[in-house]
C-alpha cells in the first residue's frame, strides 16, 4: 500500500514492521506511522510499510492489527507456493527432492495445503451443515408418512358421507375441499409458527460472523410454499382416490 518492502533481515541491526490499516487506527490514531518507532513482543523496531487490511483469521472475526515482522533466517519456518492444481504431484516430489538437497539432515517437510486449511476452520460449519440436510431430509420423510397416514385414516372414517354427499350431488372438487380443509388448517398454522422461527433461528445463527449475509425472507416463504405443495399433493391423492370411488360400493359395503 505505501512504504517499502523487508531488507534482508536484520541488514539494519533493528527489526522492521510491516502494519496493516486496523493497526494504524488502534496505535497511531491513524496517523501515518512510516518511520515511528514500534515494540512487539519486547522487540523494539521501525515501521518500514502498511499493508491493506485482510482476513488473516476466520470470517467469525473482524480485521484485527497485524504486525509483520523480519524475524532472522533459520532452519525452520513456513513457505508458500502457488501452482495449479493438475501439476500437484510433480510440484511435491519436487519440494521434498530440493528439501532433502538443501537439508540432508532434516526429517521430511510436513507440507499443507491451503483449502484443507479452510476446511480445518470450519470444519464446525461443514459438521453443522450436513446434520441440517440429514434433520430436514428425516423430518421431510416422517412429515410425508405422517400426512399419508392420517389422509388414509381421514378418507376411511368418512368413506360413507362422502359417498352419501356425492350421491346427493356433491362434485369431486366439494368433495376434495371438504376433505382437505384439516390439512390446510394445520398446515398454515405448521407454517405461521414454523417459518418465522427458522428465520430468526437463521438470523441468531449468523450474528457469529463478522461478515454475513442477512437472511432472505422470500426464501423462507418460498420453502413454506414448497411444502405445502408437497404437503397437499400427498394428502390429495388419497382423498381424490376416495372422492372418486363408487358410491354403491362404500355404501353395500356399510
Amino acid at each position: 500500500m505505501s512504504g517499502e518492502p523487508f531488507h534482508t533481515p536484520m541488514s539494519r541491526g533493528a527489526r522492521e514492521f510491516i502494519v496493516n490499516e486496523a493497526t494504524i487506527d488502534a496505535f497511531f490514531d491513524g496517523q501515518d506511522p512510516l518511520g515511528e518507532p514500534l515494540v512487539v513482543s519486547g522487540d523494539a523496531g521501525t515501521v518500514v510499510g502498511i499493508v491493506k487490511d485482510f482476513n488473516f483469521q476466520t470470517l467469525h472475526h473482524d480485521m484485527e492489527p497485524l504486525t509483520l515482522v523480519n524475524y532472522p533466517l533459520s532452519q525452520y519456518g513456513n513457505g508458500s507456493i502457488r501452482f495449479q492444481p493438475e501439476a500437484t504431484e510433480a510440484v511435491l516430489a519436487g519440494v521434498q527432492a530440493a528439501s532433502q538437497t538443501i537439508y540432508p539432515d532434516l526429517p521430511p517437510i510436513d507440507i499443507q495445503f491451503l483449502d484443507d486449511r479452510f476446511a480445518y476452520l470450519y470444519q464446525a460449519e461443514t459438521r453443522l451443515t450436513s446434520m441440517v440436510w440429514v434433520f430436514c431430509l428425516i423430518t421431510l420423510l416422517l412429515t410425508l408418512s405422517g400426512v399419508l397416514g392420517v389422509a388414509t385414516y381421514t378418507a376411511r372414517q368418512r368413506a360413507k358421507e362422502v359417498a352419501i354427499r356425492k350421491t346427493l350431488g356433491s362434485t369431486i372438487g366439494q368433495l376434495l375441499t371438504l376433505l382437505s380443509r384439516n390439512f390446510v388448517l394445520l398446515l398454515g398454522l405448521a407454517c405461521v409458527l414454523g417459518t418465522p422461527a427458522a428465520y430468526f433461528l437463521t438470523d441468531w445463527w449468523l450474528q457469529d460472523f463478522a461478515y454475513r449475509v442477512d437472511p432472505n425472507p422470500v426464501w423462507f416463504l418460498l420453502g413454506a410454499l414448497a411444502l405445502g405443495v408437497v404437503v397437499l399433493s400427498c394428502s390429495s391423492g388419497v382423498i381424490l382416490r376416495t372422492a372418486r370411488t363408487n358410491p354403491a360400493t362404500v355404501l353395500k359395503s356399510e
